[in-house]
């Protein structure tokens, strides 16, 4: 099961994409480009900390076949956008 920290970021991100669909339906594109940085943020820490806590078993394993490409994401997204009121 999913816990702590893990399971907090999961639940920011399903609330975020709630937001980005109500968002869509009432036309206010540019609210989402915030939730969508917030979005990328949280998958970033999520991966960071598995990393940092997983067991030594785990990181035995190899690596997963994809990697997250952050210069492009932070191209796509940049790191700092303002908050909509």
């Amino acid at each position: 099961a999913i816990g702590g920290p893990t399971a907090e970021l999961l639940e920011q991100n399903t609330r975020a994409l709630s937001q980005i669909s109500a968002n869509l339906s009432s036309r206010q594109i540019y609210e989402n480009l915030y939730l969508l940085c917030r979005i990328r943020d949280n998958f970033f820490r999520i991966i960071m900390n598995e990393r940092k806590d997983s067991s030594e078993v785990m990181k035995k394993m190899p690596s997963p076949p994809w990697n997250m490409n952050e210069e492009l994401a932070n191209y796509i997204l940049p790191l700092f956008l303002y908050q909509p009121q």
